[in-house]
């Protein structure tokens, strides 16, 4: 079960700069829950995000777009729709 959040006027960490009971707590019960899976070490460029690749079990960087984007402004709640037609990724409702 997920821990709650300590108060904001917990103390931190005590008078020597190591991590309270709580805090230290607080901080393995999210690396617990973290992605568990591994992260390539292969750095992400600019404008890349992490993707999951089944082959090799790791999160590897990837270009978020292979396709030229529309420049028509999307409405609100909509999402990038790759328009074969077109050859662009265009606004669209999900």
């Amino acid at each position: 079960m997920r821990k709650q959040l300590p108060p904001r006027d917990m103390p931190w960490f005590d008078e020597q700069g190591r991590p309270t009971d709580i805090f230290y707590d607080y901080v393995k019960d999210l690396e617990r829950r973290s992605l568990g899976q591994p992260v390539s070490v292969t750095a992400a460029a600019n404008n890349q995000v992490l993707v999951y690749e089944s082959a090799s079990g790791l999160f590897v960087p990837r270009n978020t777009l292979t396709k030229p984007v529309s420049s028509t402004e999307p409405a609100n709640g909509e999402v990038l729709i790759y328009n074969s037609g077109t050859g662009l990724y265009t606004p669209g409702a999900n």
